[in-house]
């Protein structure tokens, strides 16, 4: 399957070709008069040009937005993963002789419920 690309070229193309046919249209089945149907197809063209600027000042700000996301994705990713990698060896540096004398504790508990356990007959 193909990937589809945005193309502002054929979008444009494709509301100028949209409008031309609406106009069109309009003017075959308009039960109107001339004036009134051109007046008709002047706030249509208008309101199409309103559309097409609106969307182009939409399209404008999600590029914008998009070259800020890239931007933290440059920057603030890599120094996150960095502090947060010198945190996790702070924590493991600090984390290991409290370990080992945990594991030191609980080696002499186990040792003295099994002398208690013999002491006692069990």
């Amino acid at each position: 399957m193909g990937k589809s690309t945005f193309s502002k070229r054929k979008f444009f193309k494709g509301v100028l070709v949209g409008s031309l046919l609406g106009v069109t249209s309009a003017i075959s089945l308009a039960p109107r008069s001339g004036k009134e149907t051109r007046d008709m197809v002047t706030k249509e063209i208008s309101d199409d040009i309103d559309l097409v600027m609106h969307i182009k000042q939409k399209a404008q700000n999600i590029s914008e937005q998009t070259a800020l996301l890239k931007e933290m994705k440059e920057t603030t990713i890599p120094e996150f993963s960095r502090e947060t990698k010198k945190s996790l060896a702070r924590f493991e540096f600090k984390s290991k002789p409290r370990m080992t004398a945990i594991q030191e504790q609980v080696t002499k508990i186990d040792n003295e419920l099994k002398q208690a356990k013999k002491d006692i007959g069990i």
